[in-house]
């Protein structure tokens, strides 16, 4: 009998660890809920000037010069963000410290003018290649798709963007001088400064090309005038752009213009006037 007890008390002590080992469905799932981190949970995803706007991101433009600048990020809330940043965008100088650039000596001969807008280009971190990116049918130019960038709780992300200056002859950026963020349509007056934007940002064309493009759509620069344009040398003059870079650059123009069309939203008969 005693040892019928014992057989009864050993078998009930090993399903009892059996259970406990394996578990039931139901504390499966409840475990389950319980080990899911809230990091684990998917994060919205911010608009950049969006969020801007509503005070969650503070962004900081920082030129070396007119090929490339440092965009800071910080997120000014207290939980981690995800920022989705528009495939072209735009840098434009702060006027009302205009008075206090540190003018170079050539800056000085041109009257101390305004520094050059910038449009810029993060880095592409999509697909490449013809019909890599999708094209939304909202809002023109401001097209999103160059990636997204996750920035921790009240920390800074540095985003490195490719640029080209719009504005020709004037003085070109410099790491002292204030800039601000602004939406590409908001400086450029022709879609295929965007589209020259992105192809730069993802790689398609050069920046040499790219800046003769965008001065050519922006700056209404004739391709003749931009080919003639020379720099002192100790033999004289030479060009200052090659056959080759001119060729490049109308080939990166093609390919804008073809890009521009492709980002114009559809019109509705109630929108055209």
């Amino acid at each position: 009998m005693l040892c019928r007890a014992r057989i009864g008390f050993s078998f009930g002590v090993l399903l009892a660890a059996l259970l406990a080992a394996t578990g039931s469905p139901a504390a499966e799932s409840n475990s389950a809920v319980s080990n899911l981190a809230p990091e684990d949970a998917p994060r919205p995803v911010i608009d950049l000037f969006a969020g801007i706007e509503a005070g969650s991101i503070e962004a900081r433009v920082i030129p070396r010069n007119e090929k490339h600048v440092n965009l800071l990020l910080e997120n000014k809330t207290p939980e981690p963000v995800t920022v989705s940043i528009p495939a072209a965008l735009a840098a434009v100088p702060v006027l009302a410290q205009f008075g206090d650039f540190p003018w170079l000596e050539a800056d000085r001969d041109r009257g101390r003018q305004q520094p050059q807008n910038v449009g810029l280009a993060p880095p592409w971190q999509g697909p490449r290649g013809p019909g890599a990116m999708n094209l939304p049918g909202g809002e023109p130019w401001n097209v999103p798709g160059a990636g997204l960038w996750s920035i921790p709780p009240e920390r800074v992300a540095r985003v490195r963007l490719t640029g080209v200056c719009l504005d020709h002859g004037l003085p070109t950026p410099r790491p002292k001088m204030p800039y601000e963020l602004r939406p590409i349509d908001q400086v450029a007056a022709r879609p295929e400064v965007a589209a020259i934007c992105i192809l730069l940002g993802r790689g398609e064309i050069d920046q040499v090309a790219a800046q003769l493009a965008a001065w050519h759509f922006h700056s209404e620069m004739r391709w003749d005038d931009l080919a003639a344009q020379r720099d002192q040398a100790a033999i004289g003059t030479v060009a200052r752009y090659t056959r080759g870079q001119i060729r490049a650059a109308r080939r990166a123009a093609e390919q804008a213009e073809r890009l521009a069309e492709a980002m114009q939203p559809p019109q509705s008969p109630v929108s055209m006037r």
